[in-house]
């Protein structure tokens, strides 16, 4: 998972695996390192998710293996409730308006109140989720990606789906926001762009890679996309490594010009 630093409060919060397998959520000073508080044993699986905050309420949120969704106060520490998830949470919580969204390997992607830890809504993925949802708050809309190929657009309080899209392989890695559009990568080694409101394509990347593309694209202000892609060799071809399966090849960086 990755550090959350929270720059009001000079803190950095961050999960750790252990080899139980349980998880640890700290709090540390950005300053020096030194720790504000740390919960040690109400994690019961490996917290791959990074932490959400919402200020709001001065929450802290993430999911674990053991398929629940915790919360602390970020103040002091306590343990405000854990809720089940249906499935293995492995990716990052983002946060809008006091709801935690996020999807899990029990095939569904849910809305959970950060006051109360009970599900609002929760939708239908077809598949496992890994990838972080995405937030546009200026129409209120979360993105959803998974192993089921498709990417959705959904009302962020009532759950309603506005409208989805099909890629050709697994989505791993988050969406980014723009504008207009909704920029993503696919394992079928595209870079998707889609318009904000209707799922219509823009745009798609390829060039002949074969990379999969696992990461979270960033774009600047001037419209620079950064990428990475990852690509797989295949055993049973002439000249392949004896891996013992599929081999990783060195992963390649690309920078596009948006459109």
């Amino acid at each position: 998972s990755s550090p959350l630093c929270i720059a009001a409060m000079n803190v950095v919060a961050v999960t750790v695996e252990t080899d139980i397998p349980s998880g640890i959520i700290s709090v540390l000073n950005a300053s020096d390192g030194t720790r504000v508080w740390e919960d040690r044993d109400s994690v019961k699986g490996h917290p791959h998710s990074s932490v959400g905050m919402d200020e709001a309420t001065g929450t802290l949120v993430f999911g674990a293996n053991d398929k629940h969704l915790y919360a602390y106060n970020l103040s002091t520490g306590q343990l405000l409730w854990k809720h089940h998830a249906g499935g293995q949470i492995k990716g990052p919580i983002a946060v809008f308006e006091s709801r935690a969204y996020f999807g899990s390997w029990g095939n569904n992607a849910c809305a959970v109140n950060l006051i109360s830890g009970t599900a609002e809504w929760c939708i239908e993925m077809h598949d496992k989720v890994m990838a972080g949802a995405s937030v546009d708050s200026r129409t209120r809309t979360v993105f959803f990606g998974g192993h089921s190929f498709w990417v959705v657009a959904v009302d962020a309080a009532t759950g309603d789906i506005k409208w989805s899209f099909a890629t050709k392989g697994v989505i791993i890695g988050g969406m980014t926001v723009t504008k207009d559009r909704l920029v993503f990568g696919s394992n079928d080694g595209h870079l998707y762009a889609l318009e904000l409101a209707t799922g219509d394509l823009v745009w798609k990347y390829i060039e002949g890679r074969t990379g999969q593309v696992s990461s979270v694209p960033l774009i600047t202000p001037d419209g620079l996309i950064f990428f990475a892609s990852r690509s797989y060799q295949d055993p049973d071809k002439e000249g392949a490594n004896n891996c013992n399966g599929r081999c990783v090849n060195p992963g390649s960086f690309h920078v596009l010009e948006g459109h």
